[in-house]
């Protein structure tokens, strides 16, 4: 059976809580309004739309609600969090997590190899949080066991500390926020739990550090001896999250809570939080991101189109010299010759003239594009392309190295499927004792497995097919 415990002095009334609905349903959207926001902790989790209800584990929650969306905030107990140093090796989401793995193995042993991470950017400072020993794939089975739609899993201390950052205003030259997480009512399983502190430096609104640690026995004693050791000329500022503390003779002055959550005034976590989370630690390409590579891909094709023209244009500039002596022939005998000359030679300018035509013609109706595909091969292990000779003629030279035979026949005959080719013949398979010197992988080179030293040099021979007239 569940156990379930309601927060005292919650139930003043349902009009209590409308306040909070109606601020869940503006920040997440009428499309995501109906998610409910739950509190995961060591002992158990606490259901927070309406009165705060306590679950003894996700899977209870699961089957209280079948068919439901929610979105899990992680508490203090089941973080463990580490801020990255401002090095630039370690400023890439996938770098910081990387890093973090090493830290939590040497810490926490193996077991932290499968804790799931969360690469964060927070108050111009980078980190990582790992959610401790909660398994992610076990609270997506237990979710999805009962249809619920967990939409995100989220450390709760970041929206803590915006809280605590509104109400002290302006940043300060050295502050730090006093997080306090306690739980929200006297519970058999929850009660026996002592508050757990967040410690968040800040310089001029920069987050340098970061801390975490129990409070044991009476919580105004604890606060005490650590404000005895906090840094001086620090500001300080106390949010409480659970249930309203007793403020017992020991309670430092300086850290009178200033406000103390959850209540219907001030609770502000959003039903659906934005992109990136402990689900999915790098979030999607937005909108603007694909249309940003739409564009650049606009750019190239229209770039293209231009190199091609202006390779068009080049090649019929060159020819024009060739084109103007021919047609200079007739013009070049003196007096009266001139008109003998001009019919001796048009037939010797004209055959120029539609020689020239016609060599161009040929030229830029030569299929350039097939003699390229054709060293671009579908993908067979064991082939390294070294080289292709290709020309007017038609005869095409594709030279590399390869594992074994096998593979030299089946580019061959991949080569013998392409229309535009004929004649494909292997014309040379010898025994290489080394790589060539500096030759480097062709076009299919990273799609296949590169041969090791001291495999078989080939050569490929093609002619090209005639077109029919």
């Amino acid at each position: 059976m569940t156990e379930t415990t309601a927060l005292p002095g919650a139930a003043a009334g349902p009009g209590r809580w409308q306040g909070l609905g109606a601020a869940w349903a503006r920040a997440s959207g009428a499309a995501h309004a109906s998610s409910a926001p739950l509190l995961l902790t060591a002992q158990g989790l606490w259901s927070l739309s309406g009165t705060p209800v306590w679950h003894a584990s996700f899977a209870a929650w699961c089957a209280q609600h079948p068919g439901q969306a929610c979105t899990l905030w992680a508490g203090a107990d089941v973080l463990v969090d580490l801020v990255a140093d401002d090095e630039p090796t370690l400023q890439a989401p996938a770098a910081r997590s990387a890093w973090a793995r090493r830290v939590l193995q040497h810490y926490h042993g193996e077991a932290a190899q499968d804790w799931a991470l969360w690469p964060w950017g927070l108050q111009h400072a980078a980190g990582v949080s790992a959610l401790r020993e909660v398994p992610l794939a076990a609270l997506q089975a237990e979710a999805a066991a009962q249809g619920v739609r967990l939409h995100a899993v989220l450390p709760l201390w970041p929206q803590l500390l915006h809280q605590a950052l509104l109400e002290a205003g302006r940043a300060q030259a050295l502050h730090t926020c006093w997080l306090v997480e306690a739980p929200l009512a006297a519970s058999a399983m929850a009660s026996t739990a002592p508050p757990v502190l967040t410690q968040v430096l800040l310089r001029a609104g920069r987050l340098q550090g970061l801390q975490r640690r129990r409070l044991p026995g009476p919580v105004g004693a604890s606060l005490k001896r650590l404000m005895d050791e906090a840094a001086p000329g620090s500001t300080h500022t106390l949010l409480w999250w659970g249930a309203e503390p007793a403020l017992d003779a020991p309670w430092p002055a300086a850290l009178r809570p200033a406000r103390v959550l959850p209540d219907a005034r001030s609770l502000a976590l959003p039903a659906r939080p934005g992109a990136g989370d402990f689900l999915q630690p790098r979030p999607r390409a937005s909108l603007l991101a694909w249309l940003w590579l739409a564009t650049c891909a606009g750019v190239l094709a229209v770039s293209a189109l231009e190199a091609q023209a202006s390779w068009q244009a080049r090649a019929e500039a060159q020819a024009r010299p060739s084109l103007a002596a021919a047609r200079g022939m007739g013009e070049a005998a003196p007096g009266g010759s001139r008109t003998a000359a001009r019919e001796a030679a048009p037939p010797a300018a004209e055959a120029a003239l539609g020689t020239l035509l016609n060599e161009l013609q040929r030229r830029r109706a030569h299929p350039w594009a097939a003699a390229f595909l054709a060293s671009e091969l579908p993908a067979v292990a064991g082939l390294r392309w070294l080289s292709m000779e290709h020309g007017a003629t038609g005869e095409l030279r594709l030279q590399g190295l390869a594992a074994e035979p096998g593979s030299v026949q089946r580019a061959a005959d991949a080569l013998r499927l392409q229309p535009h080719w004929q004649t494909v013949l292997v014309a040379r398979l010898e025994a290489q004792d080394a790589p060539a010197p500096g030759a480097a992988p062709g076009p299919t080179a990273a799609r296949g497995t590169a041969p090791a030293a001291g495999g078989l040099s080939f050569e490929i021979l093609a002619r090209l097919r005639a077109r029919s007239p």
